[in-house]
């Protein structure tokens, strides 16, 4: 039995057990000008979703319900000729940041995939007093949250059928803590791993290797170093699929997304398209680089 056919089945078992499952998720924004106090939780009032309520309004705070591996994704702008430095916080630990350098209005923004335990709590937070902007028809800083997958006692409903190994989402995401200079048509080596469920992400090669056929999605953002730029293309094999670019004007952010069908054995990357100064610090993952299986591709017949 593949760990795709016992994942199917659990989520069956656990639906007619009697169980509430559902899918957890969040989304949250800003519809006008705040600044928050360095040290302070982001809190976004504008609730788009929050399924499962696991997303405290007052607090700012996503509070987990269901162990598992979880999507998380925060954007914003600044006030026109403000600062805005924000991180994303698992616990008490820093693991994504985004900043927006004066002057005008500027954007960027982060993700990251975490696994998560029931009471794990995620917040966004002012690395330094945040002006952010938003206006009533705009919500340009966003936070959102979902979960991918749960995590189930395999052996709770399998025993030893299939081996008492544990069922695992295919996910990563990883980033990069320091100044570091690629040289054009070389592969961005993301060192800092955050997740690497079923070890999919090559950190030496800085390459994802498809372990299961199906649909996958993939997120990466970039900041340059000042007055340097960074133009990054993410491949599928030797497709050119996405592109990002951080031109040469202080501390510029970019990023993108992209939804793949892959087969087992494709190859995933993001590469230099030309030489690219990327942007870090020991405290903060500005260049990150994330992916994970949206739905698996079965052999119905069989």
């Amino acid at each position: 039995m593949t760990r795709c056919s016992v994942f199917i089945l659990l989520v069956t078992l656990v639906a007619v057990g009697g169980e509430s499952f559902y899918q957890l998720a969040f989304s949250a924004g800003f519809k006008r000008d705040a600044t928050f106090a360095q040290g302070q939780a982001i809190v976004y009032e504008q609730i788009l979703l929050n399924n499962g309520n696991g997303y405290n309004r007052t607090m700012g705070i996503f509070y987990c319900p269901q162990s598992g591996v979880y999507a998380f994704h925060f954007h914003v702008i600044s006030q026109n000729g403000k600062e805005a430095y924000l991180q994303l916080h698992h616990n008490h630990n820093r693991v994504a940041s985004a900043y927006c350098q004066p002057p005008g209005h500027t954007a960027s923004g982060n993700s990251a995939i975490l696994h998560l335990k029931t009471g794990d709590q995620v917040w966004v937070e002012a690395a330094r007093t945040a002006y952010l902007h938003g206006t009533p028809a705009n919500s340009y800083t966003t936070f959102s949250g979902y979960l991918i997958s749960p995590s189930f006692d395999v052996k709770r409903y399998f025993g030893a059928s299939v081996g008492g190994e544990s069922f695992y989402q295919l996910a990563f995401s990883a980033g990069i803590r320091r100044d570091v200079t690629f040289a054009q048509g070389q592969a961005i080596v993301y060192e800092q791993i955050l997740l690497n469920t079923g070890n999919v992400y090559n950190r030496t090669m800085g390459i994802f290797y498809c372990p299961q056929s199906g649909v996958y999605a993939f997120h990466f953002h970039a900041i340059s170093q000042s007055g340097k730029e960074a133009y990054l293309q993410l491949h599928h094999n030797h497709n050119k699929v996405a592109s990002a670019y951080c031109q040469r004007t202080g501390y510029t952010g970019s990023g993108n997304s992209i939804i793949l069908h892959l087969k087992t054995g494709d190859q995933v990357w993001v590469e230099a398209a030309r030489t690219a100064y990327l942007h870090g610090t020991p405290a903060n993952s500005y260049n990150t680089f994330s992916g994970y299986l949206i739905s698996p591709s079965f052999d119905v017949k069989r």
